[in-house]
């Protein structure tokens, strides 16, 4: 299963994946590739879209990011934070067995 959290608070934004989904293990995961796809997609708009300055890790069965954005980036920042979120809790809601999503912690800005 992989497990993910995230939070978007004031212009921070974190997201942490962990696991493999484990839908496939003959190397076809699916449910692997959506995640994956969505969270590079997720970390590349907010580095090069948003302009956000952070860290980013990826490595077997691990992902994650830890970035700011500026005042003025921020409502295309929380747009594509949002819809990263809403397209994996969409996997979720398909594949609660093989993914879960939650929020970490309060935050002002989180859907």
């Amino acid at each position: 299963m992989t497990e993910i959290t995230y939070t978007m608070e004031n212009g921070r934004y974190t997201l942490e994946a962990k696991g493999h989904a484990g839908y496939d293990k003959h190397g076809n995961d699916i449910i692997c590739a959506a995640i994956s796809a969505l969270l590079q997609m997720g970390w590349a708009g907010m580095e090069r879209e948003c302009y956000a300055k952070g860290e980013q890790k990826q490595e077997e069965g691990y992902f994650w990011f830890d970035c700011v954005v500026s005042d003025e980036n921020r409502k295309e920042a929380d747009t594509l934070m949002k819809a990263v979120i809403e397209g994996l809790k969409l996997i979720e809601e398909g594949a609660p067995e093989y993914l879960k999503v939650q929020q970490k912690g309060g935050g002002g800005n989180q859907n």
